[in-house]
């Protein structure tokens, strides 16, 4: 419910997507680490144990997630009617679900995918309907 409303709010600013990121980002670190140093410990052990695998993941979470998919996502956002995006960020699950299951082999069991296709119908009805700002001048004929 805050992601929507956060959506909603950003939509009506006029900012742009990366200047939104990287504000995202300031906020961020200035909450998450001091409650990281205070709550959590082994930080720099875990860090110096892996330091490839944690630059990757920081490269990875930095750029490919922050400035691509969350920039990607503000623009469609700004440009598109929010009934008509926010019911792809139900697919994101679906898709943590597929790629755990694919790269460490987590087991998918019937019951996960009963709540999967009843998410993607979901997403289906939202996204398919017909919407007064898309599909209807599709649908209405022209006058001559």
């Amino acid at each position: 419910m805050i992601g929507a409303l956060g959506s909603v709010f950003f939509k009506r600013l006029s900012i742009g997507a990366l200047e939104m990121q990287a504000w995202a980002g300031v906020a961020s670190v200035a909450v998450l680490f001091p409650l990281s140093f205070a709550l959590e410990s082994g930080q720099a052990a875990a860090i110096s144990a892996r330091p490839l695998a944690a630059g990757a993941c920081v490269v990875f979470a930095g750029l490919i997630v922050s400035v691509g998919a969350h920039s990607s996502y503000y623009r469609l956002f700004q440009r598109h009617d929010a009934n008509m995006i926010v019911p792809f960020t139900l697919l994101t699950p679906l898709l943590t679900i597929g790629f755990g299951a694919w790269l460490t082999g987590d087991p998918i069991g019937w019951r996960l995918l009963a709540g999967a296709a009843l998410a993607l119908a979901g997403v289906a009805i939202i996204v398919l309907r017909p919407s007064a700002s898309i599909f209807k001048p599709l649908l209405v004929r022209p006058r001559l």
